[in-house]
């Protein structure tokens, strides 16, 4: 997808809007040309420090995948692929903000672990965070596991996810409701073989007049180890290209060019 366009208020690239979806070719090309530096920068003698081979791709971030589903899966087919870029589906996530259940329905063919962008386990603030949610948690989190219930047991993986917000989402309560999700999750699925990853994403400063703020090391170890103390695996994601304005929901053009008509 070419900008992301659910509305999320903490993320910088979800104001650029819609402009098209990307096509399948567009998507692989950007695998093979990631690849394709990669083999170069190993073969180099140069002293610099080496980028590591691509081992992992998650669909998300610029766009919503289940509003261009046939393009991603196509491209999820391909890169699974023996014959061609030969990624195990495992190593393959797509990640949805989950616009309605029938868009997790949708999902259950696709060879790849899923990822629920949830932020909030309750819908008021979910709803505050992501305007364009027009369902319950508890229906979408019941169509995930219909999902889930309905792929083979290697695909039964997932990820929930949380931008976390000082003073917002990051609270001891949040992390007990999030906890609660996750549960019911794993119960229903009833796989003992099921891992279920919290990863937690804290928050990065977009600017543009955005009102949130990052939570402090010590909100978000909090938040992490209420989960633990209920048994889910929480990981908190490090931060990487918040020097670029590269980071989670930093990414945007500065400014939006008019294209040019020549008569």
């Amino acid at each position: 997808m070419y900008n992301m366009y659910k509305g999320c208020t903490f993320c910088a690239t979800g104001k650029m809007g819609l402009k098209r979806s990307l096509t399948t070719n567009e998507i692989l090309a950007q695998v093979f040309y990631a690849k394709k530096i990669t083999r170069l920068f190993s073969s180099s003698s140069s002293n610099q420090k080496l980028p590591p081979d691509i081992s992992n791709i998650v669909f998300m971030g610029m766009g919503e995948p289940t509003d261009n589903l046939s393009a991603v899966t196509r491209a999820i087919s391909i890169l699974t692929d023996e014959t061609l870029f030969s990624f195990a589906r495992q190593q393959i996530t797509l990640s949805t903000v989950a616009p309605s259940p029938q868009s997790f329905l949708r999902l259950k063919e696709v060879p790849a672990v899923l990822a629920w962008s949830i932020h909030a386990a309750n819908d008021v603030k979910r709803r505050q965070l992501v305007p364009t949610a027009t369902y319950s948690v508890q229906e979408l989190k019941e169509a995930l596991i219909e999902v889930l219930k309905g792929r083979c047991k290697n695909l039964q993986n997932v990820m929930l996810e949380v931008a976390l917000l000082n003073h917002v989402n990051d609270s001891p309560e949040d992390a007990l409701e999030m906890a609660n999700v996750a549960q019911d999750i794993i119960k229903a699925v009833d796989n003992p073989t099921m891992k279920l990853m919290v990863n937690l994403i804290p928050y990065n400063d977009t600017g543009g007049g955005i009102k949130y703020t990052k939570p402090s090391k010590e909100r978000v170890l909090q938040y992490q180890e209420v989960l633990w103390k209920r048994g889910i695996y929480a990981h908190v994601r490090e931060t990487r290209g918040d020097d670029e304005s590269a980071a989670c929901g930093q990414l945007a053009t500065r400014k939006r060019k008019e294209r040019e008509v020549l008569l």
